[in-house]
């Protein structure tokens, strides 16, 4: 059966955070390309036009896969792990979704029509993950139109896409209001950092929450629930896997992304190894 009307699918890999011990879990470059190999293949099964964004080690170990791979060349401070997903979102001149490489398409999905898409609301992690983060962004984010100190969720990003382009633009000015200002302020982030806060959360979901927010626009949930376990339920019933947050370092995650690899790819799981071995090991 052929799919009309496929979206384009990007995504983004910056390989340089993962050598410096994200989460202080050490270097996990080799299990996160492993990760994104299998992201992208699995991409490739469903759609015609998917495309990576990554940095010049990861054009070096991805640039044989059947998919296309656009080098960045833009750089920031390791702290800023997803800037690639900032430029990769910036540079697209038509509609597109934009999947983590931690996300698993293992069906076909069909996103359907949407302004703004994006893979589920985050309610539960919000006080501990984004409120006290929130408060400290606010200080600096005074005057802001669009920014919205004042919500009690934020949108998860693992997908998100956009067919209007002018809210695109609208959430990409205002990370980098953002990303400037952290940047201008980073001594003062060290109490949340020591916390293990990430701000990358605020500046990339958070901040897509308060632009919509602002634009009056409702955007389209892909999981659409609200509890948990109903989450998995749906996302499992739409070939949907997102192994977010530390759990896709955890062994068990780990040693099934490699089998999947071994059983369903073997070619290009081997090309991977024969990659790693020649430009990490």
């Amino acid at each position: 059966m052929i799919e009309e009307n496929k979206p384009k699918i990007i995504l983004s890999l910056n390989t340089k955070p993962l050598i410096s011990g994200r989460w202080g879990q050490g270097n996990k470059l080799e299990q996160t390309l492993k990760m994104t190999a299998l992201s992208l293949l699995y991409a490739h099964l469903w759609y015609d036009d998917v495309e990576l964004y990554t940095d010049e080690l990861g054009y070096n170990i991805f640039r044989d896969f059947p998919v296309k791979i656009t080098l960045l060349k833009k750089e920031r401070i390791d702290e800023l792990w997803m800037y690639s997903k900032i430029e990769a979102m910036e540079q697209q001149t038509t509609p597109f979704i934009h999947i983590d490489t931690d996300v698993f398409l293992r069906k076909y999905v069909d996103f359907g029509d949407y302004d703004v898409i994006v893979e589920r609301r985050e309610v539960k992690e919000f006080y501990s993950h984004y409120k006290e983060q929130i408060y400290w962004f606010d200080k600096l984010m005074d005057g802001h139109k669009m920014w919205n100190p004042e919500l009690v969720f934020s949108l998860n990003c693992g997908t998100v896409g956009f067919n209007n382009l002018d809210i695109r633009d609208d959430f990409i000015k205002q990370y980098y209001v953002m990303e400037e200002k952290f940047i201008d302020n980073l001594e003062s982030f060290q109490y949340l950092r020591d916390k293990w806060y990430e701000p990358c959360i605020v500046m990339e979901q958070y901040n897509l929450t308060s632009v919509l927010d602002y634009n009056r626009i409702n955007p389209k949930i892909l999981i659409d629930e609200y509890d948990s376990d109903k989450q998995r339920l749906l996302a499992n019933k739409i070939g949907y896997v997102h192994l977010y947050g530390g759990s896709k370092y955890e062994q068990k995650n780990v040693n099934r992304i490699n089998s999947l690899l071994d059983e369903l790819f073997p070619y290009w799981d081997k090309n991977l190894d024969y990659k790693i071995s020649k430009y990490i090991k």
